[in-house]
Order: structure tokens, then sequence, then C-alpha cells
């Protein structure tokens, strides 16, 4: 992996997880969430977000039986 990338993948990383944080106060705030779904949301659109970004640079691979 480049330079190039690797520092494009740490700054998404550093800007979802900053994100994260006040994202989930105003689901609870404003949606009326309670902590336990507003971290199931979090955690489906972080895997979202990461199977997106592997299937983008082609590196998502097919799960293949060992045996």
């Amino acid at each position: 992996m480049s330079t190039r990338t690797s520092t494009f993948l740490l700054a998404c990383a550093g800007l979802l997880w900053g994100t994260g944080g006040l994202t989930g106060a105003l689901l609870q705030s404003h949606g009326g969430l309670a902590p336990i779904p507003v971290a199931a949301y979090r955690l489906l659109v972080g895997g979202l977000v990461a199977t997106a970004t592997l299937a983008w640079f082609g590196r998502l691979h097919p799960l293949t039986d060992p045996a």
C-alpha cells in the first residue's frame, strides 16, 4: 500500500472517530435513542464504511473454506 493511500485511510479513520461521538450525542439528544441503539448504529455504519473502503481499494476477498 502506498504512503498516499495509507495517509488517506488514516485521515478517514480520524474523521470517523472524531465525528462518531458527536453523532452519538446528537442521536441521543434529538433522536431520543438510548445508548445501546446509538452504539449499534455506530458499529453498523463503521462496518459499512470499512467494507466499502476495502472494496474500493480491491482488498475485499470472499471467504473460502480452508478444508
